[in-house]
């Protein structure tokens, strides 16, 4: 990535997380566009790892990852906790936005988050 213009991009997948779905994964894909989506919710330029959760009014919750593209996603269980887990392909790929739309009740789950096995903390807008 040194050296080279990082492009960026919104990567969309929908992820409808159930409890009935929950360990479900797959491989991000869908439909690239500009970042400016993150720039409505006050974002001027994500950095490599930087992960937000927004809410809107209508409660629609959406996660954004900015990982390397190819990144697979996938959610488990744990009790009270949803963990979603991504694990990039490791070939220094171009950075990527992913989108996740979450269809759960953030007051009865806590979201915890993880790139490559390492925990990462949200920033939630």
């Amino acid at each position: 990535m040194g050296g080279h213009p990082i492009k960026y991009f919104l990567l969309s997948a929908s992820l409808l997380v159930f409890l009935s779905a929950c360990g479900e994964s797959g491989v991000s894909n869908g439909e690239e566009q500009p970042v400016e989506v993150l720039e409505s919710a006050g974002v001027e330029e994500p950095e490599y790892g930087d992960i937000f959760v927004i809410e809107t009014e209508d409660s629609d919750i959406t996660v954004y990852a900015y990982v390397e593209t190819g990144t697979e996603w996938t959610v488990d269980e744990d009790g009270d906790a949803l963990n979603v887990h991504f694990e990039e392909p490791g070939a220094g790929e171009e950075l990527m936005l992913h989108s996740i739309d979450v269809d759960v009740n953030l007051d009865a789950y806590t979201l915890n988050f993880y790139i490559n096995g390492e925990s990462v903390d949200a920033e939630n807008i």
